[in-house]
Order: structure tokens, then C-alpha cells, then sequence
């Protein structure tokens, strides 16, 4: 008897701390968002890191993290992150945008013409990311 009390109090206390744990994630990630809303990427992002050494499978926290960096000038990291989230299933309607901007701030007029296939992307979407070719165009002085 003594055996299943001791098994059912660590499963309660392992309950409580989960639960704890969740809390603590969604509060840094709902002052993430606060931070991001008031172009405090700063802080934004050392929210977003809080969320993701916690939990780095949260796709939000990861795609609002490669925003966070692009908004702050940071480009090259914004990329990574943006493409972490691609690759771990993260919507394209959420990361296309972005990652055609980090590819434009960063001159790789080249990755962000093989990147993107816009016959499957959605006429918003597809629209946007032409916008970017454009630009990219642009940057390659490619007029004609």
C-alpha cells in the first residue's frame, strides 16, 4: 500500500511540475509576443530563446523568433530559424514572407530564386514572394 501512495504522490508531483512548466513556457511566449507587438525585438527574442531552451519544438515560438531577428536587422539568423521551422513542418503561409526578406536583406538573390516553387503556393502567397523576385532582380541589376 505504502508502494502505490509513494507512486501516486510522484505522479501528482510530476503532474504539477509539467503543468508549472507549460505555464512558465505560454508566459514567455505571451511576453514575447507583447515585446514583438511594441518593436522591442530585444527582448522579444530573449523571450523567444526562454521558450525554445524549454521547449525547441514550439513552431511558434521558432517562427516568431526568425521575425524577431529579421526585425532587428539580424538576417542570417533569421534564416536559419525560419528554415528550422520550415523543415520541422511549420505552415509556408507563415514563413514564406520572412525568409524571402532575410534572403533579400542578405543579397542571396540566387538561394531565394531556388527556393521558393510559387506554382504551389497560394495567389497571396505566390504574389509576395514575386514581389521579393522582383527586388531580388533589383539587387542583381537585372532590368530588362
Amino acid at each position: 500500500m505504502k508502494k502505490i501512495f509513494l507512486i501516486f504522490l510522484l505522479l501528482i508531483t510530476s503532474e504539477i511540475g509539467i503543468s508549472a512548466e507549460k505555464d512558465t513556457v505560454m508566459a514567455f511566449y505571451e511576453s514575447a509576443v507583447s515585446y514583438y507587438d511594441k518593436e522591442d525585438y530585444a527582448s522579444a527574442i530573449i523571450q523567444l530563446q526562454n521558450v525554445l531552451n524549454r521547449e525547441s519544438a514550439n513552431l511558434p515560438a521558432r517562427i516568431l523568433l526568425g521575425k524577431a531577428r529579421l526585425k532587428s536587422g539580424n538576417a542570417i539568423d533569421a534564416e536559419k530559424e525560419l528554415l528550422l521551422a520550415e523543415e520541422m513542418g511549420a505552415d509556408s503561409r507563415l514563413t514564406t514572407a520572412p525568409l524571402a526578406d532575410a534572403y533579400v536583406q542578405q543579397g542571396k538573390h540566387r538561394e531565394l530564386l531556388d527556393h521558393f516553387d510559387v506554382e504551389k503556393l497560394d495567389v497571396l502567397l505566390a504574389a509576395e514572394v514575386y514581389a521579393r523576385f522582383g527586388m531580388s532582380y533589383l539587387g542583381q541589376n537585372k532590368i530588362d
